[in-house]
Parts: C-alpha cells; sequence; structure tokens
C-alpha cells in the first residue's frame, strides 16, 4: 500500500545542505530554490512503506535529504532490485520526464526525509535550470549502463558468478583493504538484487563459506580468499 507521506516539521531543503550543495542540483539559481520552497512539501515515511506503486501515473519526484529507497520490479513473481536512493539523490524523476508510468515501485529501507515536488513543478524546474537537465542526462546514462550489465549478468552468468563479482565491486567501493566490509543491504535484498531466491543465495554464500572464501556476521562480509573469489567471478 502507498503510504501517504507524514508531513515533517523541518523546512525541507533548507534542512538539507547535502542536496542542495550536490552536484546535481548546485547549479539551480537561488531564486529558483526560492519559489521551489514555496510548492515543494517535506514529508518522512517509515521503513516499509511504498512512496509510489509499479504501474502507477508519474505524479511527483522526491528529493531525499536522509534515509534509502529501493526501487524494485516484479517479475515472474520475483522482486528484482534495480537501485538504491540516499541523500542526496532523486527518486522518481525517470518516470516524470519520460511521461509514463512507474516502472517499479519504490520501497522505504530505512526512515525518509525527502522533498515532495510535483511533476509539473519538476518539469519547470528542469527547464529553468538547464544544466540540472545535464546531469539528470549523465545519471540517466550511467545508471542504464549499470542496468545492462547487470540483466547481462543474470542472463549469462551463475548465481555464483554474480555474487562473487558483487562482493568484490563493494570490497573495493568500501576500499577493504584487509577485506572487510559492510552489506549496503540484508541478504533478502541481495537476494533481489542478484536476480535470485532467498534460499539459492543462501546456499551459494554457504558454499564459498565453506570453501575458505569469505566469512559473514550480519552485515559484515570478510574476504580471506579474494584470489579465489577472482577466479569464481571471472
Amino acid at each position: 500500500m502507498v503510504c501517504p507521506f507524514a508531513k515533517s516539521p523541518g523546512a525541507g531543503i533548507a534542512d538539507c545542505p547535502r542536496l542542495r550543495e550536490s552536484p546535481l542540483c548546485a547549479d539551480v539559481p537561488g531564486a529558483v530554490w526560492e519559489r521551489l520552497g514555496r510548492v515543494w512539501t517535506p514529508r518522512q515515511a517509515p521503513a516499509g512503506s511504498v512512496l509510489f506503486e509499479e504501474g502507477a501515473p508519474a505524479d511527483a519526484v522526491y528529493f531525499v535529504c536522509s534515509g534509502r529507497v529501493k526501487l524494485v520490479r516484479a517479475e515472474h513473481g520475483r522482486a528484482q532490485l534495480l537501485r538504491i536512493f540516499q541523500s542526496p539523490d532523486i527518486v522518481g524523476a525517470r518516470s516524470v520526464l519520460a511521461g509514463t508510468p512507474r516502472l517499479a515501485s519504490a520501497v522505504v529501507m530505512e526512515p525518509v526525509r525527502a522533498c515532495r515536488l510535483a511533476a509539473a513543478d519538476f518539469l519547470r524546474l528542469v527547464r529553468e535550470a538547464p544544466r540540472l537537465a545535464l546531469a539528470l542526462s549523465r545519471r540517466f546514462a550511467c545508471t542504464l549502463g549499470t542496468t545492462e550489465v547487470a540483466l547481462s549478468d543474470i542472463a549469462l552468468c551463475t548465481l555464483r558468478q554474480r555474487a562473487a563479482r558483487f562482493l568484490l565491486s563493494r570490497s573495493e567501493a568500501n576500499g577493504a583493504r584487509d577485506g572487510l566490509f559492510r552489506l549496503p543491504f540484508s541478504r533478502h535484498e541481495l537476494a533481489e538484487h542478484l536476480g535470485a531466491s532467498p534460499e539459492a543465495l543462501s546456499r551459494c554464500l554457504s558454499e564459498l563459506h565453506r570453501e575458505g572464501v569469505l566469512e559473514l556476521e550480519g552485515h559484515f562480509v570478510q574476504l580471506l580468499d579474494e584470489a579465489l573469489l577472482r577466479r569464481i567471478a571471472a
């Protein structure tokens, strides 16, 4: 069920300097921000709530000030985690710009504070801030490339290979020189991200543990044999 965002007592974008100063929004003129402050609405939503559902009209975008949101699409009775948003991301912009229904559902992972901006106001913002339009185009191009790689991996690689590639990418992203890093989401969400059932992923991780590749403790992963993991990922 879609969450009717509760009104937040904050002043909106003024309470979120990361968003206002982010590369995506930094070039928006101050006068435009001032006018937007009169039309967008600060909102907050609890974990597990839904900002919008797959197939729904694209009526707004959400500027994330804090918390995390996952984009999930249902395929053949199984959820596929497409992307995770956090401050200073903008959720829902693609469908608004394309003028199409939502291609996926946006589910709150952690309590979220955000500014909701109606679709018409967001399109006006894009027209008045060309650099924002260019930044969004670049963001969408990068996201499309990542999605194409992920879809190719699901079609051509085993779950074992996909899990190995993901673990290596997270280790590198976290700069884990000692091989220790934290997963960005739960194992159930990791299964969604890898296009697998939770049971299949659990068996895969257990195999890697028995082979001496890694240790798992809650959200933390300790790589023990990175060389072997790279051979598995190849």
